[in-house]
């Protein structure tokens, strides 16, 4: 079978705006394609990326000199160490028993009791920042959305509010090195941000293991 390659069109407005119509014809036209720009097969039939995801013949966790080689910044490892020590265990790139082990760890963080132990938390934080919001005309992702999943998320990991700014920039700092484009500014700020993240979660962590010591 020969694999159709394809090139999203990015920079069209009219793809930006609705691109369910191409993502169709995409479906439709054949069940795999290769998108040229990232070096990826992309799957497009549901019932065959349940399949893949159940077979031991793929994997997600590759060697990251595999990783999107139509990039070069993102395959040499030694000039962004810190970005790539906050993906080593990235659970969506894990497999077998440390992606379970992780998992477990993670999942303990969600049970009842410690959801139910959050939430006067969780409803001061929302009722907090509904009523700072200007009824009128707000944003909501800016206003509501994003404060309150980082107050939420800072909460679990036992972090200070006042540093809760630092993990939304750090966030979306990072994640431009998942963008199709990676320019050397957005990579060095991502790189940065990493390294400032790597080091602010180190410390945390150290201090928690001296509370617990005492």
């Amino acid at each position: 079978m020969t694999i159709p390659e394809i090139t999203f069109p990015n920079e069209d407005k009219d793809f930006i705006k609705n691109p369910y119509p191409y993502l169709k014809e995409l479906r439709n036209s054949s069940p795999i394609h290769y998108d040229k720009l990232s070096g990826l097969n992309l799957i497009t039939h549901f019932e065959d990326v349940k399949e893949i995801q159940k077979s031991k013949n793929f994997s997600s966790s590759e060697p990251e000199d595999y990783v999107k080689d139509s990039d070069e910044k993102l395959i040499n490892p030694k000039d962004y160490d810190y970005f790539w020590k906050t993906e080593e265990f990235n659970l969506l790139n894990l497999e077998g028993n440390i992606h379970d082990e992780l998992r477990g760890l993670v999942a303990k963080a969600f049970l009842n009791r410690q959801v139910q132990e959050l939430r006067p938390f969780m409803e001061t934080k929302s009722n907090e920042l509904l009523n700072k919001i200007n009824h009128e005309k707000f944003d909501l992702l800016a206003d509501y959305a994003q404060p309150y999943s980082i107050a939420v998320i800072g909460e679990l990991l036992g972090v200070p509010e006042e540093d809760y700014e630092k993990f939304l920039y750090w966030s979306h700092a990072i994640v431009k090195m998942y963008d199709l484009k990676v320019s050397d500014e957005n990579a060095n700020e991502a790189e940065a941000a990493a390294k400032d993240f790597y080091i602010y979660m180190s410390d945390l962590i150290d201090e928690e293991k001296q509370q617990s010591a005492k």
